[in-house]
């Protein structure tokens, strides 16, 4: 009975070791970008409209556009502007003139505006903020706009950076935080409190979930007929030119993630994040402690049950048996990680404990005629 227990310990731990060291880097190679939870956004189908927030197609728009728009967007009394571009230097889009329309309509909002920044190194190597030029950025609030990538060959945005810290007294929040704050301070201070400082974004869904409208309608707008902006979030950016298929500014997203073609505007990510703050939709992480031991309990269950049926003489059939007991804790593994994250957006990493599962089957059967090989070698002689 001792040796039992001991082989049987012994062939846990081997299972273990192959499983949590291996095959979770063997994982990262065959499909990098797949998460299980890639599966709950492709079958949903409860697609919720978002009311709180507008986006403005801003297109190829000069400053001197920008800046009449944003006049013109003053007048509906927005609860907050977030312009998704940046303005430093001099380019095809602007001159001294279409400058000075953009600086003097910023300069004379009653509605905040929030502009992009960036974080770059200085000649000492100490983090520094990118911003706009000074101009435009003496009445406006800025964040970043920056996403985190799990491996930046991928390009999947799934995360976002809450804040980077400059030095010890000045940090430096996400565009969306500061988006959000203004509109709604405690659930922004809700989402700041969570421990983490990179956070999975929860997508609500594509473009086709938020109200769309061109710079070019609000512009030509003499009826007031955008009145429905009063008391919303507005967020510019570029969303595509007229007869244009170009890919400026945009990234692959979790809704397409079999795609290699980017699905997703920037400014709808940022909107999507802005969503998931307002609507507390937050996503979380099993503990890794929680993880281990649940994938250690199935992987412990498998042994044995393998063992069983090796000493039940089940030996013809023992692959038979083992490939439809495998086949159904995968589905019931998949649709259990599917169910947690639909239902609790609660994310849990089993990928490498699958491959313990399905290595428990061939290992244990060979192990178990190693030592019986050897123990029929011992006696024989």
């Amino acid at each position: 009975m001792a040796k039992i227990i001991k082989h049987t310990l012994i062939l846990i731990i081997l299972v273990s070791c192959f499983t949590t060291n291996i095959f979770s880097f063997i994982t990262k190679i065959i499909n990098p970008d797949f998460k299980v939870t890639d599966i709950y956004y492709q079958i949903r189908n409860d697609k919720v409209i978002d009311k709180d927030i507008v986006l403005i197609n801003i297109g190829k728009a000069s400053r001197g556009e920008i800046g009449k728009l944003l006049t013109k967007l003053d007048q509906y009394q927005p609860a907050v502007i977030g312009i998704n571009a940046t303005f430093m230097g001099n380019t095809s889009y602007s001159n001294p003139h279409e400058n000075k329309i953009l600086y003097h309509a910023l300069n004379n909002m009653h509605t905040k505006v929030i502009l992009p920044s960036s974080i770059v190194n200085d000649e000492k190597n100490n983090l520094q903020l990118e911003l706009s030029d000074k101009p435009f950025t003496q009445n406006t609030e800025h964040g970043l706009t920056h996403f985190h990538y799990d491996n930046e060959q991928n390009e999947v945005v799934r995360k976002m950076v809450k804040y980077i810290d400059l030095d010890t007294n000045r940090k430096e929040l996400h565009f969306a935080i500061k988006v959000a704050e203004l509109y709604n301070h405690n659930l922004a201070s809700q989402f700041l409190s969570r421990k983490d400082s990179i956070e999975t974004i929860f997508f609500k869904g594509n473009i086709e979930i938020y109200s769309k409208v061109e710079y070019s309608e609000v512009l030509n707008d003499e009826d007031f007929l955008f009145n429905f902006l009063e008391g919303k979030i507005v967020l510019l950016g570029y969303i595509g030119a007229p007869l244009s298929e170009d890919l400026e500014d945009k990234f692959r997203s979790p809704l397409s993630y079999d795609s290699p073609i980017p699905d997703m505007y920037g400014v709808v990510i940022l909107a999507n994040i802005v969503s998931m703050i307002l609507d507390q939709n937050y996503i979380d992480n099993l503990d890794w402690k929680a993880t281990y031991l649940i994938g250690g309990i199935l992987i412990i269950i498998n042994v044995l049950i393998c063992l069983l049926l090796l000493n039940k003489n089940f030996k013809n059939w023992y692959y038979v048996i083992t490939f439809f007991m495998i086949s159904s804790e995968l589905a019931a593994m998949y649709c259990s990680l599917i169910y947690l994250f639909s239902i609790h957006h609660i994310i849990v990493d089993f990928q490498p404990f699958v491959y313990g599962l399905v290595l428990s089957v061939y290992l244990t059967k060979n192990y178990i005629y190693t030592i019986r090989t050897g123990l029929t070698k011992k006696y024989s002689s």
